[in-house]
């Protein structure tokens, strides 16, 4: 029994090998799982965003996009270097889908609407990005399962023997019909490794472990509520009612009502804690104002340098506007013109010249400081898993999973199939992207670019 062998009994590899031509005839659950998975990931996408209560209507309005854009970016993409016809590029439905072409044009589509939308609904795009991006880790898993029936993100050559641990409606079609390297059918039954399962496997775990571990870091890790304030935060012991300590929060805090020895007493969940001591906690509004004040003083310095740098240019082209008409109508030489024009510059550079660094932009995004706000949103200075972090650590997880996985591959079965060095420096600088994203999003934003207002973004 050889890998080989073309008598081996093959129902699938019998049926085509007979010039029938149409491949595994359950092909069509390629689109129906990739479906599935689609689905799967905006219905836990959803339940999340349901959980923290944020507004679904820009997200459901977002999906459209996302959804388009991601099938048309993902068939592209596959099919770059594959010598298919340009039209075919746009075929969603045969073979050749990139999941980065995919991720790339719906993540791009889903931020570009949701960033402009941001203002309307005080929302952050972080908020919206960390209930949704982990998510696509349930479809990835799911859809991988459709290149099974299409033949397709197979590993390395192997002997059937090591594949029939697998059921055998599995390990039965762990060959390729077309020989990637070619695009012509293949006259060998050579069975590969199920490249596509160990990524369904590696793609669950990467999504329990950031949803269920990473997120909750911080509750596991921090200084609890309920050990700093017994009575603000009656989660060990009952208390009466009026022994609790009020705290002002944005929503209503539930306690749980007992009875014990005829007292009326009051618990609350852990949930309910964490909610009441951070994540719900609201902030003296008077001094939160002070605190945004000095980020807007911050902010209108540079507002302020940028309209008098207009200002002043606008001056200095109407100036040489003169100048050109006077030279024109002969009241003045060209030499008179270009003397004249450099005292221009001259002055203009004079007036600008405290404004030049001033009016930057990028040098008023980094000097910003919200640190005395964080402080205030977060008195007790519990340890905390910032917004952005979960986004990010999709982006790494993903990209060790396909560092892993690509070296099983042969070079016509990459992403860049014409570069496997860009191919893995590709995947190599979406790694650092990740982890230089996480770093900015748990150390560096909440104190530098933090703002008063905005609605569900206290995992900052």
């Amino acid at each position: 029994m050889t890998n080989n062998l073309l008598t081996y009994e093959n129902p699938l590899w019998k049926a085509w090998s007979k010039g029938t031509g149409q491949g595994d005839s359950l092909s069509f659950l390629y689109s129906t799982f990739l479906t599935i998975g689609v689905f799967v990931t905006l219905i836990a996408s959803v339940i999340m965003l349901r959980i923290r209560k944020i507004p679904l209507t820009e997200v459901m309005n977002a999906t459209y996009i996302v959804i388009i854009a991601g099938v048309l970016g993902g068939s592209i993409f596959g099919k770059l270097g594959t010598g298919v016809p340009f039209y075919k590029f746009f075929y969603i439905w045969e073979a050749g889908m990139s999941f980065f072409g995919a991720f790339l044009c719906g993540f791009v589509g889903g931020f570009v609407f949701l960033y402009n939308k941001k203002d309307n609904k005080k929302v952050s795009i972080w908020v919206y990005a960390d209930c949704i991006v982990p998510n696509v880790l349930l479809g990835q898993a799911i859809g991988r399962w459709g290149n099974l029936f299409n033949h397709e993100i197979l590993g390395r050559t192997t002997s059937v023997e090591k594949l029939q641990w697998l059921p055998s409606w599995i390990w039965q079609r762990l060959f390729y019909y077309v020989d990637p390297s070619t695009g012509k059918e293949t006259s060998e039954l050579v069975y590969k490794e199920p490249l596509f399962m160990y990524e369904m496997i590696a793609t669950l775990i990467s999504w329990f472990l950031i949803v269920f571990v990473i997120n909750n870091l911080g509750k596991w890790f921090s200084k609890k509520p309920w050990k700093l304030d017994p009575h603000a935060f009656p989660v060990k012991k009952a208390v009466r009612y009026d022994e609790i300590k009020v705290i002002d929060t944005y929503i209503d805090i539930k306690y749980k009502q007992k009875f014990i020895n005829g007292e009326e007493l009051y618990k609350m969940s852990k949930r309910q804690a964490w909610l009441k001591a951070y994540f719900a906690y609201q902030a003296d509004l008077t001094k939160s104002d002070q605190a945004q004040k000095i980020i807007d003083d911050h902010t209108n310095i540079y507002l302020k340098a940028l309209d008098k740098f207009k200002n002043f240019k606008n001056i200095f082209k109407e100036n040489q506007k003169k100048l050109q008409i006077k030279m024109k109508n002969n009241k003045i030489t060209k030499e008179e013109f270009k003397i004249q024009i450099k005292d221009l510059k001259t002055q203009f550079k004079d007036d600008t010249k405290d404004l030049r660094i001033k009016k930057s932009r990028f040098k008023s995004f980094l000097t910003l400081d919200s640190k005395k706000l964080y402080e205030l949103n977060n008195p007790n200075n519990y340890f905390v898993i910032n917004c952005g972090v979960a986004t990010s650590s999709y982006i790494i997880f993903y990209a060790i999973i396909r560092l892993v996985l690509d070296s099983f591959r042969t070079s016509y079965e990459l992403a860049f199939k014409w570069s496997p060095v860009f191919n893995y420096m590709s995947i190599v600088g979406i790694l650092i992207l990740g982890v230089i994203s996480l770093v900015i999003a748990q150390f560096i934003a909440p104190k530098k670019w933090r703002e008063e207002g905005w609605l569900y973004e206290k995992s900052y």
